[in-house]
């Protein structure tokens, strides 16, 4: 899998996003068109979730972007994507064999190290910065 190397961490360019959509290809078999329905079947979903994971650790995307890139999905579906993985990578050794494949594809295997424990907390802080303060 030489030259797949994501082109530089923090980056959210089309390139980046196309190539994360391309490794998981290659390791879940779903396409891009396919992650990005609103069909629910697990494989579809899984891949869906890695990317959102990746796009928003990698990429440094925004959950709103995330969405988007993801089908026009809202940022409430976003944040239980990133739970929904969270819970799966700590729960199902196969997905999280399958995650790090990706992530070793990415170039990434050894930079991304995801804390689970207390993601929420870490996102609802990033949507407090993102919001505006509502004045009485």
């Amino acid at each position: 899998m030489s030259g797949m190397k994501i082109a530089g961490l923090m980056n959210p360019s089309r390139d980046n996003i196309e190539l994360i959509f391309e490794c998981i290809h290659k390791v879940t078999g779903v396409t891009k068109e396919q992650a990005i329905t609103k069909n629910r079947q697990r494989n579809r979903v899984v891949a869906r979730n890695f990317a959102a994971v990746l796009m928003r650790e990698v990429l440094g995307m925004g959950l709103v972007e995330i969405g988007q890139e993801l089908g026009g999905r809202n940022h409430a579906t976003m944040i239980h994507a990133l739970k929904a993985h969270g819970m799966d990578h700590d729960n199902d050794p196969k997905y999280a064999w399958r995650f790090k494949e990706v992530m070793m594809m990415l170039g990434v295997g050894s930079y991304i190290v995801l804390e689970y424990t207390g993601i929420i907390d870490k996102i609802e802080k990033d949507l407090s910065r993102q919001l505006p303060v509502e004045q009485n």
